[in-house]
């Protein structure tokens, strides 16, 4: 059974796409070019560890996100589809940030119950 082409479940593929056309970006690859170092540990097909800009570990390449400082929002409608674009594909300069998971999952959630109080 095919699952219905509501507003919400297109809203979801479009964010869904944008996000992942955002990790190509130019902005995505430069900050993780700046917190990179050369790996010198055990595993040999590791080459770069990143450095969390909240916690300053060093961590390999799977565990580390880029984020944005200012938070791209969210699209509820299909007038935000453009906007939302913009913040995500485009933001300006120094408003990325590399987390590792942790860190990331902590501050998206704390962003989430802040949206909810306003």
């Amino acid at each position: 059974m095919a699952r219905a082409w509501t507003e919400s479940y297109i809203l979801s593929q479009i964010r869904a796409l944008l996000r992942k056309l955002s990790m190509r970006m130019p902005s995505i690859r430069q900050i993780k070019l700046e917190s990179r170092r050369a790996y010198k540990g055990p595993h040999r097909l590791l080459k770069f560890e990143y450095e969390c800009n909240h916690c300053h570990e060093w961590f390999p390449e799977k565990c580390v996100q880029v984020d944005h400082l200012v938070p791209a929002g969210s699209m509820k409608t299909f007038h935000d589809v453009g906007p939302f674009a913009q913040r995500l594909l485009f933001p300006a300069h120094g408003h990325l940030q590399v987390l590792c998971l942790p860190c990331h999952n902590t501050k998206t959630q704390a962003e989430k119950s802040a949206r909810k109080i306003i």
